[in-house]
């Protein structure tokens, strides 16, 4: 937690890959999987839910369920509410795994 312009977007750039740091370091990452949810929901529109929540990993009609999402799993994305498509992307970001 910060002021806003205190750097916390740009250390989650940097620990994703997205962005190159102009110094210091950041330690403690080796061999750690990092995995987020971004602001958009960045859905691949061409496929189904559970194909988008897939991409990053398995066990996504798992989370899809649990998210309330399980009678919806060959939908597109164009066919859900905006809070439907957040959901999908946490989804996502739960197949993932990640240790961050």
């Amino acid at each position: 937690m910060g002021p806003s312009g205190v750097g916390k977007t740009t250390l989650f750039r940097i620990l994703l890959g997205l962005e190159q740091a102009d110094s210091g370091t950041v330690s403690g990452m080796e061999g750690k999987t990092v995995s987020a949810v971004f602001q958009e929901d960045r859905l691949f529109p061409g496929l189904t839910i559970l194909q988008n929540a897939e991409v990053a990993g398995t066990g996504g009609e798992t989370w899809l369920e649990r998210l309330g999402l399980g009678g919806e799993l060959h939908a597109r994305p164009d066919t859900l509410s905006g809070g439907m498509r957040r959901r999908v992307a946490l989804a996502r970001a739960l197949c993932r795994d990640g240790d961050v």
